[in-house]
């Protein structure tokens, strides 16, 4: 450095303090920010399991908000849906769970979506729907029952809630924490 003209060390210097300047700030938001984030969510999500489900369903909304890049948004995402559900809020509900499957279509919640988008197309006795739901839910899983008399998958979301869906040789059932959501025959 000492060989280098005056004004060259100069500018050398300027760019070795921008440099310093600026490094922590690529790095905070490489390594920070998502952190940040996945502490947020996990707030959310024991808020959700101890019961206050108002707070966690807006925390839900606000960190899709904030980071609807990150890892943890399908959960979120999935989980506002729930949420809507929960009130009766079926339209928002329907444009949570779709929005869903669009985005995350190789999910293993893509199939508990898919039911509470038949349910409110039972709701809304949209019969060309319920129908159209019900073939994709049939088809979703690639069903071998070759020692068995079921399959079962099972999801837990961000609500804590437990999902569950046995697939029969004639027929789906599909559980929310233990009790019967729907059932679907063919």
């Amino acid at each position: 450095m000492k060989n280098l003209p005056i004004f060259k060390r100069i500018n050398m210097a300027r760019y070795i303090i921008f440099l310093v300047l600026i490094l922590p700030f690529f790095v905070y938001t490489k390594v920070a920010y998502p952190l940040a984030g996945r502490g947020l969510y996990y707030k959310r999500f024991h808020a959700a399991r101890f019961g206050d489900k108002d707070f966690a369903f807006m925390n839900f909304k606000m960190f899709l908000g904030d980071f609807p890049k990150s890892k943890l948004a399908k959960e979120a995402l999935f989980a506002v849906g729930e949420y809507y559900f929960s009130i009766s809020d079926y339209r928002d509900a329907a444009k949570s769970f779709i929005g869903f499957i669009d985005l995350y279509p190789e999910s293993k919640a893509k199939l508990f979506a898919l039911a509470y988008l038949r349910e409110i197309a039972k709701h809304e006795k949209n019969e060309e729907l319920i129908e159209k739901i019900s073939k994709e839910i049939i088809t979703s899983k690639q069903l071998r029952l070759l020692f068995s008399e079921f399959k079962e998958y099972v999801y837990w979301s961000a609500f804590s809630n437990k999902y569950k869906a046995v697939f029969f040789i004639d027929k789906v059932e599909i559980y929310i924490d233990g009790d019967l959501f729907t059932e679907l025959s063919y």
